[in-house]
């Protein structure tokens, strides 16, 4: 192909191509309209321009990433965001489990003070109401008195003892076969004594003061009832002038008939026909067997409160241990003004005397002589002497001593209101 030839082609070609300015309008719409739906054929897809972007140049084309929001000074994926939120929930309603679990608990510690406080309180109260202190009355309808005052009856002391020889047990020199039972029980155990025909029937006991079995049982336990005790300063076989005895005085009464317990019937001697009906008291020490006779019965005062006028002191010293013989048989005559009854036994220089000493109430007005004794005395029967004794002889006393309170509480002169006061020496 020549020169020219290529040269006509080219024109050739461009003909085709150069527009046609003698068209219609009608083909010039036409036109456009083609053009744009070639562009829209032509135009990518987001995706795609993406794509394209990616594969031309992925670090200057790459999409931005937002900053996701940073948790507790980390920076997190959502997911491991939302994590995070549901474990501080957990753990904050795990914490609030524990305050609630232990706000329970203590609510109920709480309770249980304030019910235990309570408990002790009304205790109190109750005790207070019904124990006390001081020698109280028990109620006579109280079923349990007789069974716990058992003990004090010869028919059942020995009853639930030990067997008389125990190994392990060192008894006192001579001490008699019957008395080595209640021995072994209790060291303290000193002697044993009744009055036939009263309720007066028991064993006795010393310790190192005159409080310790005031209020206790044997096990050392409280007891209304103590226990029936020897005084701490006497020797427990008689060697002394005047040996004292200690009880509460108790009455039951039911059915109109009077159950006295422990010392109650120590007042029914300020009758002297309920003397004549029992004038003896029967007493083991340890070594030995004695038999005395009542001598007096008399109403007392156990303190100096109020039986003191002008500077005068009126108690009677009625618990000296020792004496001289001739201060003796001065007490001796005290003791006899002051008994309501006369017996007609005998007392010399050189006898030595058994006295029971226990509460009355009779005559407590208000509190003013709640600490009143009535007090049994008795003689030991002399080596030789027989025991029996004319009861023919004794006589009610109409003008008994009185303590110096008493007429001062019942009115009336106290006829002794000038006499001179008794002191052991």
């Amino acid at each position: 192909m020549n020169n020219r030839n290529f040269s006509d082609s080219i024109n050739n070609s461009e003909s085709k191509f150069k527009p046609n300015t003698n068209n219609s309008s009608e083909d010039k719409k036409q036109s456009t309209t083609e053009k744009q739906s070639l562009r829209a054929v032509a135009k990518p897809s987001d995706s795609d321009t993406v794509t394209k972007q990616q594969t031309e140049n992925p670090i200057e084309k790459a999409p931005e990433v937002k900053e996701t929001p940073v948790v507790y000074g980390t920076e997190a994926p959502v997911n491991s965001i939302r994590e995070t939120v549901d474990s501080q929930t957990q753990k904050r309603f795990e914490q609030e489990k524990i305050l609630s679990t232990a706000d329970k608990r203590m609510k109920i510690i709480f309770g249980s003070v304030v019910g235990i406080t309570l408990a002790v309180i009304i205790a109190f109260v109750l005790y207070l109401l019904l124990f006390r202190p001081g020698l109280t009355v028990p109620d006579p309808s109280d079923p349990t008195i007789i069974n716990e005052v058992r003990m004090f009856s010869a028919e059942h002391y020995f009853d639930d003892l030990k067997p008389n020889e125990r190994e392990d047990v060192e008894y006192p020199a001579d001490i008699q076969e019957k008395m080595k039972r209640a021995y072994a029980t209790d060291k303290n155990f000193v002697s044993y004594f009744s009055v036939p025909g009263t309720c007066m029937d028991m064993a006795v006991y010393q310790a190192n003061d005159n409080d310790f079995y005031i209020k206790k049982d044997l096990a050392g336990n409280y007891s209304r009832y103590g226990t029936v005790f020897l005084d701490y300063r006497n020797d427990i076989e008689f060697a002394d002038r005047n040996t004292i005895i200690y009880g509460h005085n108790f009455d039951n009464n039911k059915d109109d008939k009077q159950d006295d317990i422990i010392f109650g019937d120590c007042l029914s001697y300020l009758d002297v026909e309920y003397y004549k009906q029992r004038p003896l008291i029967e007493y083991d020490t340890l070594t030995r067997h004695y038999t005395f006779k009542i001598i007096a019965c008399m109403l007392t005062n156990g303190d100096s409160t109020g039986d003191v006028d002008n500077g005068q002191n009126y108690l009677f010293n009625y618990i000296a241990v020792n004496m001289s013989n001739e201060c003796f048989m001065e007490y001796i005559d005290e003791l006899l003004q002051r008994s309501f009854i006369h017996t007609g036994v005998d007392v010399i220089e050189t006898d030595k005397l058994l006295t029971l000493s226990t509460c009355q109430y009779e005559w407590d007005v208000g509190g003013a002589l709640q600490n009143a004794r009535c007090v049994l005395v008795a003689r030991m029967v002399r080596e030789g002497e027989s025991v029996e004794v004319d009861t023919s002889k004794a006589v009610q006393n109409e003008n008994p001593r009185m303590p110096h309170l008493y007429y001062k509480i019942f009115g009336g002169e106290n006829p002794y209101y000038s006499a001179e006061k008794w002191y052991p020496y």
